[in-house]
């Protein structure tokens, strides 16, 4: 078997719903702790069992013994490589997760997977015009009203940014099973409009793109001040913007949804995601928009609301 590295391992979830035998035989291998400490000290690395053995404090066979049944229960994966006196056995973690499904007879065959992404992850940040900026839980990041300042690499600290127009653009994986179908993609974020300081009404148009086909354009309806936010650390302004709205966007076989609302009539089948490796999400406002009145984009330290960017994909197995 070729030697696998964590980026090119195909498998990386355990898919389980109640009605598999293959449930009781995974948390059957995940009910022992010596089992559990052997996957801890692994972590995402690639070790021999000697070395395993040593780093839990447990006999080699009974590391031997355990690892043997992570690889039955599909947890392990194990291959035989050359070594200075014969050979030795190198053990690897083959999934990330496990999801285990539960509910009734109609929806049991659904799994659903969670992604959260720091809003200073970006990809790319596409025609942003100031006002703009951006700023860690710590301090500022940057120079404001500069886009240059989003180019920088402590922008991965980010807790809020914000921009007059212009995209920040986040690229997800799809750990999906190659097998599977997806029913539903759900994502929700905190955002505002953005005024001098702050200001209510103050309308701006924020439209949201997957895979460059636009999902819909929300109207939020003020930059939201006049009291502080929830996780707002003590040093930034009360004058400033405070928090946002937290809204859950939906597209599944019917069309696009924000809080349950029809916006638009673009369906997941649109989105190609069988065709695609990632899902592309771009955020912001256009400068052709009816109403250019800007974006505030807040993580899980900034704000009402304790969550970055958060992608939920329904799937179903085929």
């Amino acid at each position: 078997m070729p030697n696998q590295n964590r980026d090119n391992l195909q498998t990386r979830i355990i898919a389980l719903k109640l009605s598999d035998n293959k449930a009781a035989e995974v948390f059957k291998a995940l009910s022992s702790q010596d089992r559990l400490n052997i996957l801890k000290a692994m972590g995402l690395k690639s070790m021999n069992v000697k070395q395993i053995a040593e780093k839990t404090n447990l006999p080699f066979s009974t590391t031997a013994t355990h690892i043997r049944v992570l690889e039955d229960a599909g947890i392990l994966m194990s291959e035989i490589i050359p070594a200075q006196h014969g050979s030795m056995k190198l053990c690897t973690r083959k999934v990330d997760f496990i999801n285990l499904s539960f509910g009734n007879d109609e929806d049991i065959d659904i799994s659903k997977i969670s992604i959260s992404m720091p809003i200073g992850s970006f990809s790319r940040v596409i025609d942003i015009k100031p006002t703009c900026g951006i700023v860690s839980s710590t301090t500022s990041i940057g120079m404001y009203d500069n886009p240059r300042s989003f180019y920088l690499p402590q922008r991965l600290e980010a807790q809020l940014l914000w921009l007059h127009s212009g995209f920040v653009e986040y690229r997800f994986a799809l750990p999906v099973p190659t097998s599977a179908t997806i029913e539903f993609i759900e994502f929700s974020f905190e955002a505002c409009s953005e005024a001098p300081l702050y200001r209510n009404p103050w309308p701006s148009d924020i439209s949201l793109y997957f895979n460059e086909k636009l999902i819909g354009i929300w109207t939020s309806r003020a930059d939201l001040g006049g009291r502080p936010g929830r996780l707002n650390p003590k040093w930034w302004p009360n004058t400033n913007t405070q928090y946002g709205y937290l809204n859950t966007w939906r597209v599944d076989s019917t069309g696009s949804y924000v809080n349950a609302q029809n916006i638009s009539n673009t369906k997941l089948d649109e989105l190609n995601l069988k065709e695609s490796d990632s899902l592309l999400v771009k955020i912001g406002v256009s400068e052709d928009a009816e109403n250019v009145g800007g974006m505030n984009l807040f993580g899980e330290k900034f704000g009402d609301y304790p969550q970055a960017l958060e992608l939920t994909i329904a799937y179903r197995l085929d």
